[in-house]
């Protein structure tokens, strides 16, 4: 798996499990549908990345554990971006990797409820606009005979 414009040398990742409570029901999960749980974290160790777990998620983020990573490859939407959202709200950037195009969002959604308000920070957006800039740097030095605009 390619970490298209990543400046991380040697990306330490940490998947959580798909579980958010106990190891049973992750069992039952990965005896239901091997190929699935496997195939992401193989393909990371098969490339000799750095990847951990898979881990219950109901006490990663909370713990601090997070902070030992580059990087967290959630199993499901709300399992990642909820925490996240809860911990960087307002500085955040979510970014989706191994996209053909960049893709990087602010952590605080559309914020139609402050909108005409003056009550709006454009931290995080500058955040995800500075990123998705320092990505497509990052793929164009990596990649330079390919045309990316």
């Amino acid at each position: 798996m390619e970490y298209k414009g990543s400046d991380v040398t040697a990306p330490r990742f940490r998947a959580k499990s798909t579980s958010f409570h106990n190891q049973k029901t992750l069992n039952k999960f990965k005896e239901k549908y091997p190929k699935y749980k496997d195939l992401t974290i193989k393909e990371f160790k098969n490339n000799g990345d750095l990847i951990y777990g898979p881990f219950p998620a109901d006490g990663f983020f909370g713990s601090g554990n997070y902070k030992k990573y580059d990087a967290i490859l959630a199993m499901y939407h709300d399992q990642g971006l909820i925490p996240f959202k809860s911990l960087s709200f307002g500085s955040g950037v979510n970014f989706t990797a191994n996209l053909s195009v960049v893709r990087t969002s602010p952590d605080h959604g559309t914020g139609f409820d402050i909108a005409g308000k003056n009550m709006a920070s454009e931290t995080s957006l500058r955040s995800a606009i500075y990123l998705a800039h320092d990505i497509l740097n990052n793929r164009k030095e990596a990649n330079p005979s390919q045309n990316l605009a």
